[in-house]
């Protein structure tokens, strides 16, 4: 009978208020882009855990690929969330080698890896290897070009978390708030 309101991540049950970021959508939108940039051998990495998040972008991706018709070049990597440098590098040089042209990175920390593994291969971002990456990083600025990215909106996340425990707290029933990322290009956001 404690008011909770579950953020990012979902978990089942009708008690909870939830406050989430529409994640299909969003890994919609980012393989959309490198699709309209002329990629079409997209694979996605990501972590080997079950959180919601993670599925939903691995679904999003899935599924464009599929309404684009390139279901045939969908291939989603997994690995720990311990996983080595050596092992994202060994992932990146077999795709090199496979031709793929293009990763969606659903992550920040998985993106620095992918990041590790290009500079350690000597590749660059976007003539050997395009991406979209998840989350905030001055690295994806400082990049040049800057790399795009999907962007959660944190404070409007916050806010409504905030709100929505005020109103479980005064007796209302929980409610369900998905909220959109925003594709940032070049430094501004995108829509």
């Amino acid at each position: 009978n404690i008011p909770t309101v579950l953020i990012d991540r979902d978990i089942p049950g009708d008690s909870f208020g939830r406050v989430l970021v529409n994640n299909v959508e969003s890994a919609h939108m980012a393989t959309k882009y490198l699709i309209e940039q002329g990629y079409s051998k997209i694979e996605m990495l990501s972590y080997d855990m079950s959180i919601t998040s993670l599925s939903d972008r691995a679904r999003g991706y899935s599924e464009k690929m599929t309404e684009t018709g390139l279901s045939d070049n969908i291939n989603i990597h997994t690995i720990d969330y311990d996983a080595s440098e050596k092992e994202v590098i060994s992932i990146v040089k077999d795709a090199s080698k496979r031709g793929v042209e293009a990763f969606l990175l659903p992550t920040k920390r998985i993106s620095m890896y992918v990041l590790n593994a290009l500079m350690v291969l000597g590749m660059k971002v976007p003539s050997d290897l395009a991406l979209v990456c998840y989350d905030e990083s001055d690295v994806y600025d400082f990049h040049r070009p800057t790399i795009p990215h999907m962007v959660q909106p944190r404070k409007e996340i916050a806010e409504q978390s905030f709100f929505m425990l005020q109103r479980m707290i005064e007796g209302k029933r929980p409610e369900d708030i998905r909220l959109n990322s925003k594709l940032v290009l070049n430094g501004a956001f995108s829509s």
